[in-house]
């Protein structure tokens, strides 16, 4: 999930839950945890950008390249 913070900052989480019934099998409520992703969407980004900005210069050189190991 995406949370829009007061401030304007945006805070990414993943969200896990499960049930909780009572000894009828009913749902009563949820037990559940907020995993704060922030850093690693950040750093996805990051490296979909550098890929990106790679790959341009790549198709767009006149001049040969090689890539080594």
């Amino acid at each position: 999930y995406r949370f829009m913070r007061p401030d304007g900052s945006i805070t990414w989480v993943i969200g896990q839950a499960i049930s909780e019934k009572n000894d009828e099998g009913q749902v009563i409520g949820y037990i559940g945890t907020l995993t704060d992703i922030t850093e690693r969407m950040q750093a996805e980004e990051k490296i979909r950008q550098s890929e990106s900005q790679f790959r341009m210069v790549w198709e767009s050189s006149i001049d040969g390249m090689r890539l080594t190991d």
